[in-house]
């Protein structure tokens, strides 16, 4: 025996929900597809697809510059967070080993620990001069320039004091500040521009 004829009825979406919420049985796939094929077929327009397209464009446009200025503040913060783990690690090497240690700024983008052997401050045996814009380096910060303290050194005594130092990082957009005080502490601070 054949089955009856099934009729197809356009059911919307709020009745189909309404039912299985009352019944709590499951609607049908057949009677779901029913009730969206209007916006199914509809699609996009070109106008619609073409005004999309352009404000895609417009904010790109206005986003690209601003990923360069990203870039830029991340350098010197990283350069910033770098000098401050160096200096740290120059106070507690000059605790640890009971020698004086300390930072001695090259120039404008590089320094290089040392310690002090009674009679001379010598190089840090394996150490590498920390030079930002040596892309060879890997703390490799590049655009960065340093302002050392004056002396271009921050020495630290055997049990952690040091001298008080401020040292600047900074690019065309953004500052960074390592403040050294004289009992040891070492704070930053990174201000955009």
């Amino acid at each position: 025996m054949a089955d009856p004829p099934v009729m197809q009825k356009t059911i919307s979406v709020a009745t189909i929900l309404n039912t299985r919420g009352r019944t709590g049985g499951n609607f049908s796939s057949r009677a779901f597809l029913a009730a969206n094929t209007r916006l199914r077929d509809r699609g996009f327009t070109l106008v619609e697809m073409l005004v999309v397209v352009a404000l895609l464009a417009i904010l790109i446009t206005i986003a690209i510059p601003n990923l360069g200025v990203i870039a830029d503040s991340a350098n010197v913060r990283g350069a910033t967070q770098t000098i401050a783990m160096d200096l740290n690690l120059a106070k507690m090497r000059a605790i640890s080993q009971s020698k004086k240690s300390r930072l001695l700024f090259l120039n404008d983008t590089s320094y290089k620990f040392q310690y002090w052997d009674g009679a001379v401050w010598r190089d840090q045996s394996g150490e590498i001069t920390r030079d930002f814009n040596s892309s060879s380096n890997p703390f490799f910060h590049e655009g960065v320039s340093i302002t050392a303290p004056i002396g271009n050194v921050v020495e630290f005594q055997t049990w952690g004091s040091s001298t008080a130092a401020n040292i600047q990082v900074q690019n065309a957009y953004t500052r960074g500040t390592i403040a050294v005080s004289s009992i040891g502490k070492i704070s930053t601070m990174v201000v955009d521009l």
